[in-house]
């Protein structure tokens, strides 16, 4: 008697229980099957938007090759402003700069190029993005700020043509000795490629050096 007595016990104690905290046990069983499918949509709807931004990239080839370049521009837009968080609007950024220097509209070419600098995680792409900013901010006449973004540190690959934009920035300052050096300096570190229009603006400076 006293063993069932114990048992009887047991069972009004777990009623007891239950009844005072199932409902919180239920909601939480109900919270985190929520929060399992809830990461679960989450990543799920991530995985579409990476997908969405390559369409997008995709259709930007596309008008690439039929240089379309109003559709260019404006997926690439639709891009930057919709799938910031991707590579594919920093790759739009870029298309986008390039096609505003087509345009001549060097403003809006730098304005995208910043954007990558400023939001891209990628070091090549950032990369790529400051040699060619620096080289639309020197059209643009923005001397100081093309002369702060060649004294960077660039990968080794880079060196001929950051020492080449070097020498157009002297040229641009008037001074020519300086811009021969740069140049030279160009020729020197060019691991391959067509080096004729580098030493074509050399040449150009008429500048005889001593040997």
């Amino acid at each position: 008697m006293a063993e069932y007595e114990t048992e009887e016990e047991q069972v009004e104690a777990l009623k007891a229980w239950w009844k005072k905290n199932g409902k919180s046990v239920i909601g939480g069983g109900i919270i985190g099957i929520a929060s399992i499918f809830g990461w679960k949509y989450w990543g799920q709807q991530q995985d579409l938007h990476t997908l969405a931004g390559s369409d997008k990239f995709n259709e930007i080839r596309g008008a690439i090759l039929l240089q379309d370049l109003e559709a260019i521009a404006l997926q690439a837009t639709d891009l930057k402003e919709n799938y910031s968080e991707s590579s594919y609007a920093t790759l739009g950024a870029l298309m986008l700069a390039k096609v505003s220097v087509q345009k001549e509209d060097y403003a809006a070419a730098a304005e995208n190029l910043h954007w990558v600098v400023a939001n891209s995680d990628q070091d090549a792409l950032v990369t790529v993005a400051s040699i060619r900013l620096a080289r639309v901010l020197l059209v643009e006449g923005e001397l100081v700020q093309v002369e702060a973004l060649l004294n960077q540190d660039y990968p080794q690959a880079y060196s001929s043509l950051v020492a080449e934009l070097k020498g157009d920035l002297w040229l641009q300052k008037g001074d020519k000795q300086a811009a021969y050096g740069a140049y030279q300096e160009a020729l020197q570190s060019a691991d391959s490629g067509d080096v004729r229009f580098i030493q074509m603006k050399q040449d150009n400076l008429g500048l005889v050096t001593k040997s």
